[in-house]
């Protein structure tokens, strides 16, 4: 046996939490990889626990299906043909075609299309090489996982806020929407223990799941309804006086006056001159009128201010117009007014009684958690918006707002130089006429620059920096594929993919295979070919996290206090990069190499983390990480009394959202169908009689990820459906388990193995996503099984079906109809289309 060495690192096999492991090495060759069991009490997300990804990853690492080398290439676009290439004639190719498209069409129409960040400098390299390319055109998941959650936080809040459950300081109750087990199985084992403490856990999910088993209440909801039952809830929480009254009165803008003549928050500016922009109007009982809020100064023009909750009041203006105001809890109370439990039960289909019981189980087991992990309600189409504004506006009535949150706000950002400055300050890198390039933006408003301009602002003001731009500040994607295919002036025509799967992952897959065909040039940085990888013009070979530093907060955005560290335990095998050597290499090329001044990564994270590294005595990450590995910090409670209120601009934590009014939305949650759901499309259900649930991640794989990997595939070879077992067996022909069903929407239809269960509704299906076959032919029409079981085959992207907020696509409660297919089960070389 030769030299063996033992070396922490992170595992970011499911770009969640960025598990603590020992990888183990026989003279420089990964023998296996366990839990770091020594970081067991410090490791607050997994508490050791490694997935299933995690114990494969040394299959993954030497897989015989990971790509090596640069690709070019041969033959035509799809024919899966391609001539090894160096990384200079890689590099060197690739900058030659961008800068003639720069320079013959504009920037503008090179577009980066991104994905779950899985590894660190996932977050900024794309950012910081947009910059100095001038190109604000990015696509990325953002609509559909984390993204809605992420900005609907900061509209509230003033930063993205997703905590995680704490062992030491566990909440009385816990509200977890989805099947937790699969969506964040690096976290599951924490409800379990707080479960075991006997922490009340409201489950909210269409299917019985190992989450529902943990339950105290199980909420089983039809598809896309949740609207209704957290406005019911709201309802009863404000009937019954069970929210926290401090935080309302004191902490949130419930007391604020609206104008409602023309539905905006009535501002100090409209009574007064020489007030700031940001200054806003209560009416004070004490003196029976009303009075200024400053939100720059964080307070009242006036002492001993005695704020009206509700009511509305006559208002006199400057200008001599008296307007009628109501507060904005008034208005949130008018908006529920007619969600009795009675009629969310019609609605969501939850018996009366459990709406009405949960929610007295929730209000009397305070502090709370409530939990919606990404990929649920982003993708809850055209209410991904309210959905997640009423979860926030939940927690800020409770008064749950740092309470019980393990991980919260933003890091000591002195001790890491930010993501958003890594980005190199994406608001401010771009004129407003750059900006305006970027796909959809004045449609989809929030998630585009104008959103993440606005919330920056306020960040800035209040936390001396911005969120990053990596889930915040991105296109639309069937904007940018329609434009595509209609060849408008202007369109992209050349796409750097990087960590996404186009093909795979966008609503309505054969409209984004239709306008990958249109584009002039396609470069893919890949570990495997995959069907995008396939229809590209250049694969580039990328390094694992076994080959590269990695450091950032616990997941890998800036919005944790928790900041990990971990070097590579080993060289990069045959010519990976990371994705900073490959912009890094297009940067040089391009003219703009002075903003990459690292030769590598590992240098530049020993610039990033001087301020870490200095107070923990450590001359470089690799010593930070043999000898400390992380830097954790003591949760800061209520930390919003230390810095005096929020980042929004009221300084308070908005019930009226003021950035969604000045975005051009309704300010509070309004209830909304889902786009495809039976009562708004009933004529569909005649021929499509079942509601399809297409979303939620499955286990052992990573969305489109890991297919390949032999251990991972033989836990899950085939794509299941599950289907009632009364309705298999009314089926015509029956459907038995394990039978090969067709899944059909008017898009299309896929193929999928039948898993019979009593665990869901009758007239539901849920298939698994993301789902293809590396082992089929990569050429066309095959383009490794793409066609034959991925649900987005079935899936809409019509921008009117889609969230006008964000442009959420409709992912789940779509019309499908289930039949068994007779016409042979062979899936070698598959060409369902």
């Amino acid at each position: 046996m030769g030299e063996t060495e033992i070396k922490t690192t992170t595992c970011y096999g499911c770009a969640h939490t960025a598990c603590f492991v020992k990888a183990h090495l026989e003279d420089g060759k990964l023998v296996k990889v366990t839990p770091d069991r020594e970081k067991i009490c410090v490791d607050v997300c997994t508490r050791g626990f490694l997935a299933d990804d995690g114990k494969a990853s040394i299959e993954y690492h030497y897989g015989e299906k990971r790509i090596n080398y640069p690709l070019k290439r041969a033959g035509k676009r799809g024919e899966n043909k391609w001539e090894r290439i160096s990384w200079n004639q890689a590099l060197d190719e690739i900058a030659a075609k961008l800068r003639d498209l720069k320079e013959e069409y504009g920037p503008h129409t090179v577009c980066l299309a991104t994905g779950t960040a899985h590894h660190s400098d996932n977050n900024w390299v794309p950012w910081r090489w947009m910059v100095g390319f001038r190109t604000m055109n990015k696509i990325g998941n953002e609509q559909i996982c984390y993204g809605v959650q992420f900005i609907t936080s900061e509209q509230t809040f003033g930063w993205p806020n997703s905590p995680f459950p704490s062992p030491e300081a566990p909440p009385r109750s816990m509200i977890v929407v989805g099947n937790t087990h699969e969506t964040v199985p690096n976290i599951f084992n924490s409800f379990k223990f707080a479960s075991q403490l006997g922490v009340k856990i409201i489950s909210v999910d269409p299917r019985a799941t190992a989450m529902t088993n943990l339950a105290t209440h199980w909420l089983q909801i039809r598809p896309g309804t949740d609207i209704a039952l957290w406005m019911s809830w709201l309802r009863l929480i404000i009937q019954n006086e069970w929210f926290d009254k401090e935080f309302v009165y004191d902490w949130t803008n419930a007391p604020f006056l609206v104008r409602t003549d023309i539905r905006k928050i009535l501002r100090a500016e409209e009574l007064v001159d020489n007030v700031p922009r940001d200054a806003f109007v209560v009416w004070n009982t004490k003196t029976q009128a009303p009075t200024i809020w400053d939100a720059e100064e964080r307070k009242y023009l006036e002492e001993g201010v005695e704020k009206a909750l509700t009511g509305s009041y006559s208002i006199k203006l400057k200008n001599g117009e008296t307007v009628e105001c109501k507060t904005a809890w008034t208005l949130l109370t008018e908006r529920v007014e007619e969600w009795t439990p009675e009629k969310a039960s019609e609605v969501t289909g939850i018996p009366t009684s459990k709406i009405a019981n949960a929610c007295e189980t929730y209000a009397q087991n305070q502090p709370s958690l409530f939990l919606v992990p990404g990929h649920c309600y982003d993708a809850f189409a055209p209410g991904s918006s309210s959905v997640f504004r009423l979860q926030n506006i939940i927690k800020s009535i409770m008064g749950n707002m740092d309470r019980t949150e393990l991980l919260t706000g933003c890091y000591d950002n002195t001790k890491l130089v930010s993501i958003y400055e890594m980005e190199l300050k994406p608001d401010e890198a771009f004129t407003e006429e750059e900006k305006k390039h970027q796909p959809g933006w004045d449609r989809f408003r929030a998630l585009s620059w104008v959103g993440y301009d606005l919330k920056a602002k306020y960040e800035k003001k209040h936390w001396g920096l911005a969120s990053n731009a990596m889930y915040s500040n991105q296109g639309h994607h069937h904007v940018m594929w329609q434009d595509i295919i209609e060849e408008k002036p202007g369109r992209t025509r050349a796409m750097i993919i990087n960590g996404s799967n186009p093909m795979i992952k966008y609503g309505n897959s054969k409209r984004v295979y239709e306008a990958m065909k249109k584009l002039d040039l396609i470069v893919a940085l890949e570990f495997t070919m995959t069907p995008s990888a396939a229809m590209s013009d250049y694969v580039l070979p990328m390094s694992d996290w076994f080959e590269r530093p990695e450091i950032g907060p616990s997941t890998p955005c800036d919005i944790f206090n928790f900041i990990h560290v971990s070097d590579a335990v080993m060289p990069p095998e045959f010519e990976r990069r990371s994705d900073y050597d490959v912009f890094k290499g297009l940067a040089d090329r391009l003219g703009f190499g002075k903003d990459w001044q690292w030769k590598d990564l590992t240098e530049c994270y020993n610039w990033r983390a001087k301020g870490l590294l200095d107070e923990h005595g450590c001359k470089d990450i690799a010593e930070f990480a043999e000898k400390v590995g992380f830097d954790y910090p003591s949760p800061i409670p209520e930390q919003y009394k230390l810095r005096n209120g929020f980042a929004t601009p009221t300084g308070k934590a908005e019930i009226w959202s003021v950035m969604l009014e000045e975005l051009g939305y309704d300010p509070i949650p309004y209830f909304v169908e889902p786009a495809m759901s039976p009562r708004n499309v009933p004529e569909l259900y005649e021929e499509y009689p079942l509601t399809l649930i297409g979303i939620d991640r499955h286990l052992p794989n990573y969305h489109s990820q890991f297919y390949e990997v032999p251990s991972l595939r033989r836990m899950m070879p085939e794509p299941l459906v599950d289907i009632h077992f009364d309705t298999a067996r009314l089926a015509s022909p029956p459907i038995n388990n394990g039978d090969w069903v067709w899944i059909e929407t008017r898009k299309g239809r896929i193929k999928q193995r039948a898993r019979l269960t009593f665990g869901i509704d009758e007239n539901c299906v849920k298939t698994t996503h993301h789902f293809w076959y590396p082992e089929m032919p990569g050429e066309e029409p095959y383009l490794h099984g793409v066609w034959v079981s991925n649900t987005n085959v079935l899936t809409e992207d019509d921008p009117e079906l889609c969230d006008p907020v964000f442009g959420s696509w409709p992912h789940t409660a779509i019309p499908c109809k289930v039949y068994k297919v007779v016409d042979g089960t062979n899936l070698e070389g598959d060409r369902s289309r």
